[in-house]
């Protein structure tokens, strides 16, 4: 059995830049993130509002959580 994961969101969709390693909740926002958010703001998900939301809430929390999960160091040397 494949046990093996290493999709991004850079893997699923080309056009966005992220490049870590999504973890379960990660891979749940990825696809359903739009749709929760245009429900929140009530909005379409196809909208323009959605889709900067849907980026920034990646950004600045869910690939928090992804490099948390996966063991990523949230620093390079010392503590910023």
């Amino acid at each position: 059995m494949y046990r093996d994961f290493n999709e991004t969101v850079k893997s699923l969709c080309p056009s966005k830049k992220w490049t870590t390693k999504l973890s379960s909740a990660g891979l749940v926002y990825f696809h359903f993130g739009h749709n929760v958010i245009a429900e929140v703001i009530g909005r379409s998900a196809d909208d323009s509002v959605v889709k900067t939301l849907f980026d920034k809430v990646y950004e600045n929390f869910v690939e928090e959580v992804d490099g948390i999960d996966n063991g990523i160091d949230p620093y390079p040397d010392k503590p910023r």
